[in-house]
This record gives structure tokens, C-alpha cells and sequence, in this order.
């Protein structure tokens, strides 16, 4: 039996970052997770994810990207490691398409300074790519990818110099509240204290049960294609996000592995995890690099390794960051992020670390409230 003043639960990008803020604040925290982190089974593995500020998806995320891009930095400064590689990012589309416009205007509204850019424009300035005619590039300069593994390891690491508990290997089971605290039992103990943190990611469900927010789980694949040119290393090659056709699709520089990608919302769901196919056929790999060979057509070799990567999707594709049915202060709730939230998840583990104190969050977060009845 131990005892503290929060329990968090699921030790992934925002719960990695969670108990580092709690630590850092001299807050007695515990943190559980199924597995040993950073791991490959949820979301928050690959080697790179994207990091930018030019966002389509909302204006409302300004103020947390921005905050996570300090907070990113600061914790680079303190694991002495480099979390963040800056090789810019495109957003491409049709020169009509709202994603466009979308981000370019979110950017504009916070001092962001991005390009629009012609096909040709973007030919000179990074060759790997091939615009067709009627396309146009958003470049954003700032942006680039986060090392995933090195970044879940910096926060845990940090949280542990600052007096955090970590119990891995071990599932929370089950929870009861009252007006003492909580009790969370683990497969290996009982855990006491006054807030619980849920930040579990894909195993959301099997954390908080009936009371779970409507959330679907997603199965998407991320694939390493091989390269025969420098041209896709990361000084000649900012990541992308390419929208075509009604689908977008996503990749990073050659960081040593080929040039990753995948498609966004554009897996299959998930009803049972113990139910997880996590195989991955050469039909899907291959369907993906076709696709891909339309934006690359020239170097690009087949798929050398793949691997499954969960989303845990709200209804409106947002986040979710708010107590517990929006009410219950004893429960924080930091899931889902809907497939894109490690690049703002520092900012995310330092807002559900003031809603755990009773706190209001430095980063306004009302977009991301408990919306559902």
C-alpha cells in the first residue's frame, strides 16, 4: 500500500509530462503504467512525430503550442538532449483547399511566419518533392519533428530526480472514490490519494470504464520507405502533411530508417484491444507507398520496416483535458488527443498538472473541456 497526493495513470507523452510537472512542483506523485515506457504499443513511439505551430485543425491551439515549444526547449536544456529537430514543415494541398487557408491564418494570427510556396518554389527548394500544377505549399520554418522515445524518457527521467515514484509493468485495475481521495488498485497493490490523473491513452477505456468519454480507437500503420538520396535528410527535407483527394497524409525526413509516413484517420477501429492485429500485411505498406510515390516519384525504394500506432479518437477530433464528466475534481481526465497531440503534450502534462492542484491552467484550455453529456 502506498500513499500520495496524485496517482497518474498511463506514463505516455501526457503522462510522461504530467508527473514531471507534478515532480518538479514538490508534489508527491506516483506514476503506473501497463507497460515499461516508453514502449511501442499505444502511441507514443516511431522514432518522430511532427511538431508545428501552422495549424489547420483550430486557431484555439495556439496558446498550447506555443507554450509546448517552451516547455520542449526547457526540457531539452535539462535532460541535456535534443528532443526537437527543426527542418521546417510543409502543408500541402490543392491552392483551393481549406487546410491551406486554415493554417495559414491560424499562423498569421500568432506571429508564426510561414511562405506559401509554388509547385516550382518548392522543387528548388527541397527536390524530393513533386507538386502537381494546381497545388500550393505552406512552409513553416520553426517546425519540424520530436523525438518521441527521447522525449517520454527526459520527462520521466526529470520527474524521478524530482521525487516521482514510477511503477511499471503493473495495470491499474480498478478504482473507487470517496470523499477521503481515491484508491486505485494495481495488479501488484493499492495506490492512495487525493487526485488521479488518467492519461492512458488507447487503454482509456479499461481505466476508467462506464464513466469513459465516447471515444473510438483507431489502428493506423507507420512505414519507413528506403531512400537512395540525401535529398530526403532532414537539411533538404522538412516534414509534410499532404492533403489529396479528401486524404491526408503525413511524413518525416530519412532520420536513419527511410523517410516515414502514414495516413491520417484513415485506419480501421478498434472495438477490443486484446483483440489487435498488429501485423501488418504488405498490401498495406504497399497501398501507402503508391500513394505516397504520387508527392515522390523519383528515389523512393520499398517499405523497410512498419509498425501499428494507436489513435484515441474524441467525436470532433480534439482533445480532452478536464476533470472527469467535467465535475469530478477527484479524476483529471488527459485523453484523447485524436492522433495529434504529442507535439503539444509538455503543455497538456503541465495543464492537467493545475487541474490536479485546483489550479487554473496557465494555457487556457476551455476548447478541450469535457463537452459530452
Amino acid at each position: 500500500m502506498q500513499t500520495a497526493d496524485v496517482v497518474v495513470v498511463g506514463l505516455g507523452a501526457a503522462g510522461s509530462a504530467t508527473l514531471y510537472h507534478l515532480a518538479r512542483r514538490g508534489v508527491r506523485v506516483i506514476g503506473v503504467d501497463r507497460f515499461v515506457p516508453p514502449h511501442p504499443y499505444g502511441s507514443t513511439h516511431g522514432g518522430s512525430r511532427i511538431i508545428r505551430r501552422a495549424y489547420f485543425e483550430g486557431r484555439m491551439y495556439a496558446p498550447l503550442l506555443s507554450r509546448a515549444y517552451e516547455l520542449w526547449t526547457r526540457l531539452e536544456g535539462e535532460a541535456q538532449a535534443q528532443l526537437i529537430t527543426r527542418c521546417g514543415c510543409l502543408n500541402i494541398a490543392h491552392r483551393d483547399s481549406a487546410m491551406i487557408a486554415d493554417a495559414e491564418a491560424s499562423a498569421r494570427a500568432v506571429g508564426v511566419a510561414v511562405t506559401r510556396m509554388t509547385p516550382e518554389d518548392v522543387r528548388d527548394a527541397f527536390p524530393a518533392y513533386h507538386l502537381r500544377s494546381d497545388e500550393v505549399a505552406l512552409f513553416e520554418p520553426d517546425a519540424g519533428t520530436i523525438h518521441p522515445e527521447r522525449a517520454v524518457a527526459a520527462h520521466l527521467a526529470q520527474a524521478q530526480a524530482h521525487g516521482a515514484a514510477v511503477l511499471t509493468n503493473d495495470s491499474a485495475l480498478s478504482w473507487k472514490s470517496n470523499a477521503a481521495g481515491i484508491a486505485i488498485t494495481t495488479e501488484s497493490r493499492v495506490l492512495h490519494a487525493a487526485r488521479m490523473v488518467v492519461t492512458a491513452g488507447a487503454f482509456i477505456r479499461d481505466v476508467l470504464g462506464r464513466a469513459c468519454p465516447p471515444v473510438e480507437i483507431e489502428r493506423v500503420i507507420n512505414a519507413w520507405y528506403s531512400t537512395t538520396a540525401p535529398i530526403f535528410r532532414p537539411q533538404h527535407f522538412p516534414t509534410f502533411i499532404w492533403e489529396f483527394k479528401g486524404v491526408k497524409s503525413y511524413g518525416v525526413p530519412d532520420l536513419g530508417r527511410g523517410m516515414k509516413a502514414g495516413l491520417h484517420y484513415h485506419g480501421t477501429l478498434v472495438d477490443d484491444l486484446a483483440d489487435l492485429d498488429r501485423r501488418i500485411g504488405d498490401s498495406e505498406t504497399d497501398a501507402l507507398g503508391k500513394h505516397l510515390r504520387q508527392l515522390f516519384p523519383r528515389y523512393l525504394g520499398p517499405c523497410a520496416v512498419a509498425t501499428t500506432c494507436l489513435y484515441t479518437n474524441t467525436p470532433d477530433k480534439h482533445y480532452l483535458i478536464d476533470y472527469l464528466g467535467g465535475t469530478d475534481t477527484r479524476v483529471v481526465v488527459g485523453s484523447a488527443c485524436s492522433g495529434h497531440g504529442f507535439k503539444a503534450s509538455a503543455a497538456i502534462g503541465e495543464a492537467l498538472a493545475d487541474l490536479a492542484m485546483d489550479q487554473s491552467p496557465r494555457t487556457p484550455i476551455g476548447a478541450f473541456r469535457w463537452r459530452w453529456p
